[in-house]
């Protein structure tokens, strides 16, 4: 199927058929058939050609309901489907940008869909053997991150994000904290909603709630010690990414004092 793409593309009545096969291989076990071509010939679909409004939108909606399959499960082979169904919708949020086909009413529905999938997925796998890149939470950091840069984007949209946000750097992969740079993508999260007005204030606010949440973990042992470990790498990319700016002298400050205070890290 895949060998006559353009074939399908000028054929109206196949280009439904079509469309829902690529949208069953985002969740093939198969890192060829997933990564090679249902997700870059879906990307190709809606950032390059001129699909009608309703096909769109009908994928939308279809990428939306992808996000619960299977959701609560862990260490199955439905992640792949709702982690490759984030990655996508990062397209149809960029295709938006130019078409403004998302209404209303679907935008509210994805940015609902979207806080109940942050908060529910618990499969935070990154690479898989033998199947390849699961790694939902840096494609859900992905998503999140052009979701409050849209147009949709609503400043009382920041604290189901930051809410989000938390819950996902104490959670972990059993008992092991994330390995292939999660938290770097998280942060991209916190850059956005900078841009978007995010008070400082509030902010430190949040990390300070934040640092006492992890404090309150040391009874637990092994999982505070590897779940410090998330938000140590979080803090420190955080760092990193606001402290050459002027204008956060006050947010890299405090961040810095976390640091060196619960995690004996000084960058002076």
């Amino acid at each position: 199927m895949y060998e006559n793409f353009e074939a399908q593309l000028n054929n109206e009545s196949q280009l439904m058929l079509y469309i829902n096969q690529l949208l069953l291989d985002l969740g093939n076990t198969d890192s060829f058939i997933r990564d090679e071509n249902a997700y870059p010939k879906l990307m190709n679909l809606i950032l390059k050609h001129q699909l009608e409004d309703e096909y769109l939108i009908e994928i939308t909606e279809r990428l939306i309901q992808n996000l619960f399959v299977g959701i609560g499960n862990k260490d199955d082979d439905t992640i792949f489907l709702r982690s490759f169904s984030l990655l996508v919708l990062v397209g149809i949020i960029k295709r938006d940008e130019a078409l403004n086909f998302l209404t209303e009413s679907l935008s509210n529905y994805l940015f609902k869909s979207f806080f109940d999938y942050f908060i529910k997925e618990i499969d935070i796998r990154g690479y898989v053997n033998e199947k390849g890149w699961a790694h939902s939470i840096a494609h859900a950091a992905d998503l999140a991150t052009v979701l409050i840069e849209s147009r949709f984007y609503e400043y009382d949209y920041a604290q189901f994000f930051l809410f989000g946000l938390k819950r996902n750097l104490f959670k972990l992969n059993g008992d092991m904290p994330y390995i292939d740079d999660e938290e770097e993508r998280l942060v991209f999260i916190v850059d956005a909603l900078l841009n978007k007005g995010l008070g400082i204030n509030e902010l430190i606010i949040w990390l300070n709630d934040m640092n006492d949440d992890l404090l309150d973990l040391k009874p637990e042992g092994l999982i505070y010690y590897r779940t410090k470990k998330n938000i140590e790498g979080f803090l420190k990319c955080l760092y990193f990414r606001v402290h050459r700016f002027e204008r956060y002298d006050m947010l890299s400050e405090h961040i810095e004092f976390i640091l060196r205070e619960n995690f004996e890290i000084d960058y002076k």
